[in-house]
């Protein structure tokens, strides 16, 4: 949807049957820095979008061996054995996959959710981050579902408080890095 449109037409609708898409960007430290400091696109709630990760860098403590050792044969094997499993189980699949949430994961979701919510409060460790924890909540709970469906099981079966609370982790992780990106 175009919310926008031109002063003529207005706003312009055009459906989308079953639409998907997923962007991962790789960017340096320098434009993220950028991006956030840019009034105009964090009102418009695009840095809000990404979910962040800026892990610290290892270089000068690197392991080099395997760039001229090559990891045993049977590791490989076995990373490609899993690589096509999974490529084999996701093509076969009927879309969209109605994946349910059970009692102890909308529990785990809930719980969290609550702590997060009473940091974002005025003077909360996390006031200023209210945009991405919303964002990112529902981004881990789309990545409890594909977590679920990562690891080959039925789409009539309910996504697991475990699973939910591995998703959890992920959330974690990305709000921590949110914070330490937006001061």
């Amino acid at each position: 949807v175009d919310r926008k449109g031109s002063s003529e037409t207005g706003p312009q609708a055009i459906p989308l049957r079953e639409p998907t898409m997923s962007i991962s960007v790789s960017a340096q430290p320098s434009v993220l820095e950028r991006l956030v400091s840019d009034s105009e696109m964090v009102s418009r709630g695009f840095v809000a979008r990404f979910m962040p990760s800026v892990p610290v860098s290892n270089i000068g403590a690197r392991d080099l061996t395997h760039k001229y050792r090559p990891s045993s044969n049977a590791e490989r094997v076995e990373y490609e054995r899993r690589c096509v499993e999974l490529a084999t189980r996701w093509a076969t699949w009927q879309n969209p996959a109605h994946l349910r949430m059970s009692s102890g994961a909308v529990d785990a979701f809930m719980e969290f959710e609550t702590f997060i919510e009473s940091l974002l409060g005025p003077g909360g460790e996390f006031e200023h981050l209210e945009e991405w924890v919303a964002k990112i909540h529902a981004s881990a709970t789309r990545y409890a579902g594909l977590l679920h469906l990562a690891e080959g099981v039925d789409t009539n079966v309910e996504i697991s408080r475990e699973t939910a609370l591995r998703a959890i982790e992920l959330e974690k992780y990305w709000i921590s890095h949110a914070h330490s990106l937006v001061k």
